[in-house]
């Protein structure tokens, strides 16, 4: 298989996340009906799944947490159930610059997570992206899945995603079963995402929200929910 890394923005975006506990569903919604860009519904709701990557000694994590201006996340991501055989998985590079971020992917060979996960990057070592981010140094250390609204503003500059139904599990290089499990049925997260010459604007969208945005990673919930830290 000829595994080709992309850029998947041409340009680093902006990425403002709202972390959200005390409205329901239909009023995040609303509210992003009734906001001045005009958000249209964009795509199918959907279930989205990922394996993060980390070193032994959480490298990643602790940047996340410790504010490292520029930072990484590796993750497997693939849509649809989550215990199914993986049909169409693609590697992310998460790039992080401040408040900006890109990604590279890559489509993998399909798997399932009961399979030696020790050798889902062995196709992969002869690649730019192998040696770059270190692959061969990381392990599986977290799953975790949720659910995702899309939406975009009228003029297309500015697209929102709502998640919610959070799962996090603890997962190793084999002999999972997935007991350890931490469900949050309460947060919700939303993201607004644009190109940086869109930033002069966005103080027009957020400041019609009743939530002030806040630093928010999945990753890091799910770290320190499955592990206790």
């Amino acid at each position: 298989m000829n595994y080709k890394i992309k850029d998947k923005e041409s340009s680093y975006r902006y990425e403002r996340k709202f972390l959200i506990n005390d409205l329901t569903n239909d009023e995040i919604t609303s509210l992003v009906n009734i906001n001045s860009s005009m958000f249209n519904f964009s795509f199918n709701k959907r279930i989205i799944n990922n394996i993060y990557f980390d070193n032994f000694n959480l490298n990643n994590y602790h940047e996340n947490v410790e504010g490292c201006t520029e930072r990484i996340k590796i993750r497997i991501r693939w849509y649809g159930d989550l215990f199914s055989y993986i049909n169409k998985p693609k590697l992310e590079i998460k790039i992080k610059k401040g408040f900006l971020g890109t990604k590279k992917t890559t489509k993998i060979q399909g798997f399932n997570l009961t399979d030696d996960l020790s050798d889902i990057f062995k196709p992969l070592e002869d690649s730019f992206i192998y040696s770059r981010y270190g692959l061969n140094s990381v392990s599986p250390v977290l799953l975790n899945s949720y659910s995702r609204c899309y939406y975009i503003s009228n003029d297309k500059s500015y697209r929102i995603t709502i998640d919610d139904k959070q799962s996090y599990f603890k997962i190793h290089k084999n002999n999972n079963s997935f007991l350890h499990k931490v469900y949050d049925d309460n947060s919700k997260i939303l993201e607004i995402k644009y190109n940086d010459i869109y930033d002069d604007n966005v103080n027009n969208i957020t400041n019609s929200f009743p939530f002030r945005m806040t630093k928010n990673s999945k990753y890091v919930n799910g770290i320190e929910s499955i592990y206790s830290l």
